[in-house]
């Protein structure tokens, strides 16, 4: 029996915490039971408000709530448009007993299912910037949390034991070593994926929760399993509880807000699949609000990893094709994703922009402010778009001589490509694709300082039928392979390199290859045979460049 002084100890310890948690003062009887305050009643609510509101209601944390005392409760809550109907499944639902009563932990539940997107614990979950670990009483073990969760015949008392008992341990802060944490959660992985398929919405939700908690608390450390559970997620999108599929919905979010993608920008990858999905509107919306969610996150400055060349190339790539969509909803989730692309990289969204028509710009302008695409100028900017069309025929071609001349060029391949495009355009006097072998050994000097002997094998090579101009394709190709040692990765040389066969040679093979051409290229020479030799001079880029891809690793 407890002594007096620890009695008082317990009732003073027990009102601190009530005071904390908003509650009412607890008289001198609960207090000496316990029951006044619960550790574990937090970890149900997840907010103090639900203590504070049932408590008003009920007059006690151990007490139960009729129907009418439910509804004065979501009011409290300011749920103030839920459903009548849906109140009274949910709050029957949850009467286990069938008494025609909630205790607190039901009673929760019936909230979420009276009204199934009150966000509330999702918004501590996704805007607060710390992990809030409530801690669990740990009835179970790591194998046991497993059965439980894995046995269809579990009874929804211990599927929510399991849940919050899982939660408590993957989620737990005080295991700071990543190998532990990943071996707990790849050991739990199968069990909450069944827990998210469960027939019950409500231990859906739960689940949700739990999956969430791990993901913000340990991040990469979940890394293995963000793509399953993503497909899970997806899954639900479409179940016929809201409760579900919102739940689904958030989780799907946390996820991709928490968990980092890997160098191989994978998860990216299955969203991008997943946008291509044009039967399934759900996963489709679910997809791009996923990729919305990263270009969020690369546009943090605060952000400790930045996406890499092939993420910006995806979003490019993943937004052009969308705006072709004769789907309006596609379009505008477009959009929305250019809108983010601009704020994160202003580069890669003018690849975009700057091929715009008037059309499209008005419509992406009424994006960005929050519209659609039908509130965008219509008529007007269809007009706006001939006219602009019609002065473009009527004006002379005038190259932007600004652009010749030698300018330092970068070494990221897009940017390079860009300014190799503008600089031809600068040297086409008429502006129809074509450069004069004139312009072509001047942008050959200027850009490559390419002269004499090289620049004579390159025009002769590029014009090879004698028209006294080369066409603007054959030109980006030839300055594109000719910066082999400018540019770290190549797609154009790695091409080539598939071609020919080359990307799996070992150095010393290459290095033998480059001699056994230097050797040619004399012959070829003495022979004056410039199409042999522009060919050794491709394949000599190639192979040097694979040369050089084998020193980096």
């Amino acid at each position: 029996m407890a002594s007096k002084g620890t009695a008082k100890t317990n009732r003073a310890a027990i009102s601190a915490k009530r005071k904390r948690m908003g509650m009412g003062a607890a008289d001198k009887t609960d207090a000496d039971d316990g029951v006044a305050y619960d550790p574990q009643l937090l970890l149900v609510a997840r907010d103090r408000v639900f203590i504070q509101v049932f408590e008003k209601q009920a007059g006690s944390l151990h007490a139960s709530v009729s129907f009418d005392e439910f509804c004065a409760c979501l009011e409290l809550l300011e749920i103030n448009n839920y459903d009548q109907d849906a109140a009274k499944k949910a709050f029957k639902e949850m009467d286990l007993e069938g008494d025609d009563e909630l205790e607190f932990e039901n009673f929760v539940h019936a909230v979420h299912g009276a009204y199934p997107k009150y966000n509330l614990c999702w918004i501590e979950i996704m805007t607060k910037k710390k992990y809030t670990h409530f801690g669990a009483m740990q009835v179970y073990s790591l194998d046991e949390i497993v059965s439980v969760l894995k046995n269809k015949a579990s009874s929804f008392s211990d599927m929510m034991t399991a849940l919050r008992c899982a939660a408590n341990m993957a989620a737990d802060p005080l295991v700071k070593k990543d190998a532990e944490s990943k071996k707990i959660i790849i050991k739990l992985l199968p069990g909450l994926v069944q827990s998210l398929k469960h027939d019950n919405a409500f231990v859906v939700r739960v689940a949700c929760l739990c999956i969430a908690d791990i993901a913000k608390s340990k991040k990469g450390n979940l890394k293995s399993g963000v793509s399953r559970l993503l497909n899970c997620c997806w899954e639900l999108f479409d179940h016929k509880a809201v409760l579900a599929s919102y739940s689904a919905s958030m989780l799907s979010k946390a996820l991709l807000k928490y968990v980092p993608d890997d160098d191989e920008n994978k998860v990216l990858k299955t969203l991008i699949q997943g946008t291509q999905l044009k039967d399934f509107d759900s996963v489709q919306r679910g997809c791009y609000d996923g990729i919305m969610v990263y270009l969020k996150k690369a546009g943090n400055p605060k952000a400790k990893s930045k996406p890499n060349k092939e993420f910006y190339q995806l979003i490019v790539k993943t937004i052009e094709d969308g705006l072709k969509s004769d789907d309006k909803a596609t379009k505008e989730r477009c959009y929305q994703c250019l809108a983010l692309l601009e704020k994160a990289n202003t580069k890669k969204a003018q690849l975009i922009t700057q091929k715009f028509t008037v059309q499209q710009q008005s419509e992406f302008e009424s994006v960005q402010n929050g519209g659609g695409i039908d509130d965008a100028g219509g008529d007007d900017a269809k007009e706006q778009e001939e006219d602009a069309k019609d002065a473009e025929e009527r004006m002379p071609w005038e190259p932007d001589v600004s652009k010749r001349g030698p300018r330092e060029l970068s070494r990221d391949y897009d940017e390079r490509k860009e300014q190799l495009n503008e600089s031809f355009d600068a040297y086409d006097d008429d502006g129809e694709g074509y450069m004069s072998t004139d312009r072509t050994q001047q942008f050959l000097r200027d850009l490559f300082e390419v002269t004499g002997q090289d620049a004579d094998i390159a025009i002769k090579g590029l014009d090879a039928k004698m028209e006294g101009r080369v066409a603007k394709a054959k030109m980006m190709k030839w300055a594109l392979l000719h910066s082999w040692n400018k540019v770290r990765k190549n797609p154009m040389l790695e091409q080539q390199g598939q071609q020919y066969g080359y990307k799996s040679s070992r150095k010393e093979r290459l290095q033998e290859r480059v001699d056994l051409f230097e050797k040619l290229k004399e012959i070829e020479l003495a022979e004056h045979n410039y199409a042999a030799l522009f060919d050794i001079d491709v394949r000599t880029c190639v192979l040097k460049y694979f040369i050089k891809q084998k020193q980096y690793k």
